[in-house]
């Protein structure tokens, strides 16, 4: 075979090889994104023209041009190749389409600015804010009500692929891949812990983290809030688990209705950044996209930048239903005690009109439906006088059930010694015997008598 390197080589091998060596570099056009409107910056980028501008200027010492080329990329399209993904999560080679750069550009680009913005991330994530600490602990208390907060942390898990290593450790209670983050909240984004596989709970997180250390050496003085997955620590508020009716439960209520902010705060971010929905990268990549869009995220919002309608946040914890639930259950019930059978039968055992206007109460003998399920704990479970124990007259004699044997027949004596209903209550044990019908149907004709 002929040398390939020739002029003009003969053989066809040699000419193959040429032709491969001397393949000519194709330069896509470059994109000029502050030419668009800003509604088709705000589409693709989640940034206006003026922010993608600041950005730029912000980050441009950490994105050198690698090279003096013409047509190098400049960091601004280096900056919205990233963005693009970190908006869309769409896979690389569409989001290098539609920015008219390949697969491997777009790679290097999104890792280029995550490691930029992870060197700002102590600028514009810092707890308690930005604010004055009196001002934050101000606008939490205008929410509820609830005193001394100057922020609320939660967790939350961006899914992520299956790692080849330690595969198990980043399962999480749902059976999915993820990395648990850590996120306090004021107004802002203020801390982001960002490193711990998803099967890791929430308390140990928050044990571990420098947010903590900071809280025992007694650097902040207020409250944070957190979810019933947290402990109650001397600064660090958990609603009650199994809360009394009355203050209690009121301050769940305002527990609950402060901490909305950060369950708000967190569906903002995942609808801003759809990337975060599930990343198909490794768990150290995938910290470090967590962390760029966080950091960007408090930039938008430092800005003004309008966001998506909010997702919403994980499905709580199944404890957190049977909380609720049992809450809901206990105030309908109490309700029920208050309004309705609260002083209904008097000291004698005076009859007590419903709601309906049905005598539902004989001495508090009437059962969950207003019927007399029970007359002086006579009547049986279905409203019948199966057994009546031992309630014989005032000579104590026994009565004969309606199958003939003798049914125990109950003390029916009130309070001070007699039958407080004397005079009705043989006839109505007679017509119950007779006919077995319920018993409010054979006692309030008797009774209205």
């Amino acid at each position: 075979m002929a040398c390939p390197f020739d002029e003009d080589p003969v053989d066809v091998e040699a000419q193959i090889i040429q032709g491969f060596f001397r393949r000519e570099r194709v330069i896509r056009p470059r994109i000029d994104v502050f030419a668009y409107p800003n509604e088709y910056l705000k589409e693709r980028y989640c940034f206006s023209k003026d922010s993608l501008i600041y950005l730029t200027r912000l980050l441009k010492q950490h994105i050198p041009n690698v090279t003096n080329c013409g047509s190098a990329l400049r960091t601004e399209n280096i900056l919205c190749i990233a963005l693009r993904f970190f908006a869309s999560g769409h896979f690389l080679y569409s989001v290098g389409d539609s920015e008219h750069v390949g697969k491997a550009t777009v790679c290097r680009a999104v890792r280029t600015v995550c490691l930029a913005l992870k060197q700002l991330l102590p600028t514009f994530v810092q707890f308690p804010g930005h604010k004055p600490l009196l001002v934050i602990k101000d606008e939490f208390h205008r929410v509820a009500g609830f005193p001394n907060v100057i922020g609320c942390i939660d967790g939350t898990h961006i899914p992520i692929k299956a790692p080849s290593i330690n595969e198990g450790d980043y399962v999480n209670r749902k059976s999915i891949h993820s990395i648990n983050v850590q996120r306090g909240v004021s107004q802002i984004i203020t801390n982001v812990e960002a490193k711990w596989p998803g099967s890791v709970h929430d308390a140990r997180i928050f044990r571990e983290s420098s947010l903590c250390q900071t809280f025992q050496q007694g650097q902040y003085n207020g409250y944070l809030l957190g979810d019933r997955g947290y402990p109650c620590l001397p600064y660090l508020m958990s609603p009650y688990p199994e809360p009394e009716p009355g203050p209690q439960t009121r301050f769940n209520l305002a527990h609950s209705r402060t901490r909305a902010k950060v369950e708000m705060t967190i569906g903002i971010l995942k609808s801003r950044f759809q990337c975060l929905r599930g990343l198909r990268v490794s768990p150290e990549r995938a910290c470090d996209i967590i962390v760029a869009c966080v950091v960007l995220h408090n930039i938008a919002t430092i800005r003004g930048e309008s966001h998506p309608p909010c997702i919403e946040e994980d499905v709580p914890e199944e404890h957190q239903k049977i909380l609720e639930a049992n809450r809901n259950r206990r105030l309908l019930r109490d309700g029920i005690c208050q309004n309705y059978l609260d002083k209904a039968a008097g000291p004698h055992g005076d009859k007590a009109a419903g709601p309906h206007g049905q005598l539902d109460h004989i001495d508090k003998a009437a059962g969950p439906h207003g019927h007399f399920d029970h007359i002086d704990k006579a009547a049986g479970p279905h409203g019948h006088f199966d057994h009546i124990d031992e309630a014989a007259g005032p000579h104590g004699d026994r009565a004969a059930g309606p199958h003939g044997q003798l049914d125990h027949i109950d003390k029916a004596a009130g309070p001070h010694g007699s039958n407080a209903e004397e005079d009705h209550l043989p006839r109505i044990l007679m017509a119950a015997v007779e006919m077995p019908r319920s018993a409010a149907e054979v006692a309030a004709p008797i009774l209205k008598e």
